[in-house]
């Protein structure tokens, strides 16, 4: 979905999203940079283990949810 409206949906109701980097995605959930969490994590298309992985990173790890969560409400206003 190349315009974002599911992620932008998504990160409006403080859900974190882990998408491929691609579209609209890229620039809704960021990147982790010094001071600014990104709203979940990007993969590359077409990668399956690195999209496992993702996943039971996101299952398993509640802080690394709740700062996404909570990064994902700040972004909230700039949608």
């Amino acid at each position: 979905e190349g315009y974002g409206m599911a992620v932008a949906e998504a990160l409006a109701r403080g859900l974190p999203v882990i998408a491929t980097r691609t579209g609209a995605a890229v620039d809704l959930i960021g990147e982790d940079s010094p001071g600014v969490p990104a709203c979940g994590l990007l993969i590359e298309p077409d990668d399956t283990p690195a999209l496992r992985a993702a996943l039971g990173k996101a299952l398993r790890d509640a802080g690394l949810r709740s700062l996404w969560m909570a990064a994902a409400s700040k972004r909230r206003p700039t949608l």
